[in-house]
């Protein structure tokens, strides 16, 4: 029988159904990788079996009145294996990417020398807006990893995590001549501006 007899019997006449017979279609199937173990006794779990690859490159310019950093240039190469929505990759590689430069340039915690929260909103706490989102020259690189169905990877988190290492490195290279070595983030302006003068 056609699927589509199926679905039409089920949707425009569910009393022709055996009594008892849900009129619904539905399919269930969950996947497991055949590796994975439990948690040890100290709870560690290895909560990945296969593993995407990312690579920043960023060029950046510190101001040297202001020391606002503005990002110049932005390229990012990904390994997601094999890409199955190639505009939900695109959004996570940006989102993330975004994620990590508002990380390590804009957002921060601060507390006065009381233990006073001074950053609840965002009016103190800074995030990047459109104006900070630099363009971001993209690349995929499509490895299918033989663990998976598909041969996807991971791709949710890369920006996140390759973005504040390749900015930071950035910045740092940038106050190289001035004998600076910036060591925490974020490398806000007022941060930069205590280790230029110190």
């Amino acid at each position: 029988m056609p699927l589509r007899r199926i679905a039409g019997v089920a949707h425009w006449d569910p009393a022709s159904l055996p009594k008892g017979q849900p009129a619904g279609i539905q399919a269930s199937e969950v996947f497991h990788f055949p590796d994975l173990g439990p948690p040890t006794d100290d709870d560690r779990i290895n909560s990945s079996y296969t593993y995407g690859f990312v690579c920043d490159v960023v060029c950046v310019e510190v101001d040297p009145v202001t020391l606002a950093t503005k990002v110049l240039k932005y390229a990012s190469a990904h390994d997601a294996g094999t890409i199955i929505n190639p505009k939900l990759v695109e959004g996570q590689m940006y989102g993330g990417m975004l994620h990590g430069l508002g990380g390590t340039l804009f957002e921060e915690y601060r507390y006065d020398e009381d233990g006073q929260f001074l950053s609840g909103s965002f009016a103190d706490y800074r995030v990047p807006t459109a104006a900070e989102a630099p363009t971001v020259a993209r690349a995929h690189i499509e490895s299918p990893s033989p663990l998976t169905p598909l041969g996807a990877k991971g791709c949710g988190e890369a920006g996140t995590q390759s973005a504040p290492a390749a900015l930071a490195n950035a910045v740092a290279d940038a106050l190289r001549p001035l004998g600076v070595q910036p060591a925490h983030l974020p490398l806000t302006p007022a941060r930069l501006w205590e280790l230029t003068r110190a």
